[in-house]
């Protein structure tokens, strides 16, 4: 599980600290956090990079869009106030979908 750092990233974002399955980049919004720390504690996943935040333009659609390729899930995951893409690397290529569905279940629980 992720825990926030002492570090200040503004009113929409946070800093944590290092974990062996995070990438270098360590700010991730708010709002995905739980997510993320789903993503983590599954014995599933090998890595989670954390991607660039930025601001969501108008008329965006709200949520999160996954993209499947091989042992890679692509997380697009849009707030009202900002964006983020994730990098989730899966151990195997067949349990893909499966880590899929349990980050669905855990976006639909927090909605």
């Amino acid at each position: 599980m992720l825990r926030a750092d002492t570090l200040t990233r503004g009113a929409f974002a946070i800093h944590v600290r290092r974990h062996a399955k995070l990438g270098l980049h360590k700010t991730v919004i708010k709002s995905a956090l739980p997510v993320i720390n789903a993503a983590i504690a599954s014995p599933l996943v090998w890595r989670v990079d954390l991607g660039k935040i930025t601001c969501t333009p108008p008329r965006a659609k709200l949520g999160a869009i996954f993209r499947i390729q091989a042992a890679r899930i692509t997380l697009i995951f849009t707030d009202q106030h900002r964006r983020q893409q994730f990098l989730i690397c899966a151990r195997e290529v067949a349990s893909a979908p499966t880590i899929v569905e349990a980050l669905q279940t855990v976006i639909n629980g927090h909605s």
